[in-house]
């Protein structure tokens, strides 16, 4: 059985393909996302919180005792397949390539936080997978996307919103260049505020790629998208540390001194000169 709450199977989600022979149970508020990328056999229309709370009710009538009990087996297959899965990251999250590989950008930053004592979001757009996919959280709420249903640039006001749900912890929002193009001046408002956050920009200028494939696409791209807009020089101008990366042996120097800013207490932008992430990892 595989159970899928408020969650779609697009390419940038999981790379996971649904089994064959298997039974699809999906949960989700929306009736749209119903059977919309992977057919459900049961689908179940509701808020996540309640359907999982009278699943587990439920499970705790039918279930022996014996059952209800932590099974380090599977524990240790999980462990297993998460090992597997990260030594076919390691290339990418090592990668020395320019532009930067955006997985090295997310493993590097892991290497430097405690992720039990931080708040790690990610955008919408390809920054989704090139974050979910190589960052392990630990702790509950301790990392907060929402998969294909966030709207382009969401995050920035979301981090604003976990440093002060949680001011003692280290909040990281990680974002495309359209999604802080779209939102740049929330930034502001962090500062403005006293909610010291860490900007994490991952620009592989794709808000201003054109669509060779499609003509008009491509004429609205090259009128509303110019180049040389400088996302550093509009961090400091509403007083926001900000740095940017070229060059992967910089980026753990940069990552450290924007977190030492956050922790002092002044939000910090990164800015991050990336490759385009596909669909196809290999």
């Amino acid at each position: 059985v595989v159970l899928t709450i408020g969650c779609p199977f697009k390419a940038h989600t999981t790379k996971a393909p649904m089994p064959a022979g298997i039974s699809h149970i999906q949960v989700d508020a929306d009736p749209s996302e119903m059977h919309k990328e992977a057919r459900a056999d049961i689908a179940i229309l509701g808020d996540a919180k309640l359907v999982l709370r009278q699943m587990i009710d439920c499970a705790r009538t039918l279930l022996p005792p014996e059952r209800l009990h932590a099974r380090p087996e599977v524990a240790a297959r999980v462990e297993k397949d998460r090992r597997e899965w990260m030594s076919l990251l390691k290339p990418l999250v090592t990668s020395e390539e320019k532009p930067i590989h955006p997985f090295r950008v997310t493993w590097e930053l892991s290497q430097l936080l405690n992720p039990a004592e931080s708040i790690v979001l990610h955008d919408a757009g390809s920054v989704r997978g090139s974050t979910c996919q190589p960052y392990i959280a630990t702790t509950p709420r301790s990392f907060i996307g929402f998969g294909g249903q966030s709207a382009m640039g969401w995050s920035l006001g979301a981090a604003i919103g976990a440093k002060l749900a949680a001011p003692e912890k280290l909040v990281v929002a990680f974002m495309g260049d359209e999604a802080f193009g779209e939102t740049a001046l929330d930034l502001e408002t962090a500062v403005r505020s006293d909610v010291p956050i860490l900007v994490v920009v991952k620009n592989n200028s794709s808000h201003k790629r054109t669509d060779p494939g499609d003509p008009k696409r491509a004429t609205l791209a090259s009128v509303r998208f110019k180049e040389g807009v400088d996302f550093c020089a509009l961090a400091h101008s509403v007083g926001a540390r900000a740095s940017r990366v070229a060059e992967p042996a910089n980026l753990r120097g940069a990552l450290s001194k924007a977190i030492e800013s956050v922790h002092a207490g002044r939000s910090a932008l990164v800015e991050v000169v990336t490759k385009r992430f596909g669909s196809r990892l290999f």
